[in-house]
């Protein structure tokens, strides 16, 4: 059963002129310091279902749209020269429409996304920035619309959710001591799984009354 949340709200940006898309994604170990191998893996499809990006779960990478590119970046430590915190860069250049972009975890962890537009004018320009919580073995889904034209509104994402990703989300958020209270924990999860049986409730009723008003149809 799915629902949408938006995760975040646009921001008052206009895309003009942008020739590159980065998505950098960093992760976290539980006292919130970056980990030094990275717990997640990320790809991204366009509209054509071409797709940039590495998914663990097959040990595949795919490289099929054009002018992209997926790394794993280490920046070493300027002073001893070992290496720093894994984070995961992606480049592509991007044409206007809809972005699915999936995010793999190989570790309970909590992540950040940071999306960024390379204009020719200016440069850098942040666009999107977000973090979330992930399980081990799961992937999160977001859908991007983005339109690089000048004067083009600014992209929105938007997070695919379910209810057990929901509670799932908690727990490592617990597990990952961001939540210390566990009967605050508890009563949240309480409350999800009464909104999920509210939600097949409401549901049903719906299909319910459907099939009555073409039964009334029919007669």
């Amino acid at each position: 059963m799915w629902f949408f949340l938006l995760v975040i709200f646009s921001v008052p940006v206009y895309a003009e002129d942008v020739s590159r898309l980065c998505v950098n994604a960093g992760s976290f170990n539980p006292d919130g310091s970056y980990a030094m191998e990275t717990k997640i893996h990320v790809i991204i499809k366009d509209s054509l279902d071409r797709q940039v990006g590495y998914n663990p779960f097959v040990d595949e990478l795919f490289n099929s749209i054009p002018n992209s590119s997926y790394d794993v970046m280490s920046i070493n430590d300027n002073e001893s020269g070992s290496l720093g915190p894994e984070s995961i860069e992606l480049f592509l250049r991007p044409a206007s429409g809809e972005y699915s972009i999936f995010v793999f975890a190989v570790d309970n962890t909590e992540y950040s996304l940071d999306i960024r537009g390379y204009r020719r004018s200016i440069g850098q320009k942040d666009i999107l920035t977000f973090s979330s919580y992930i399980t081990s073995g799961t992937t999160d889904s977001y859908i991007m619309q983005f339109d690089p034209a000048p004067n083009a509104p600014a992209p929105t994402i938007i997070k695919e959710v379910t209810f057990e990703i929901l509670r799932n989300d908690i727990n490592v958020a617990y597990k990952l001591n961001q939540l210390s209270d566990k009967k605050f924990k508890d009563e949240l999860i309480k409350i999800i799984d009464r909104a999920e049986k509210l939600s097949i409730k409401c549901k049903k009723k719906k299909k319910d009354e459907n099939c009555g008003n073409k039964k009334a149809a029919v007669n």
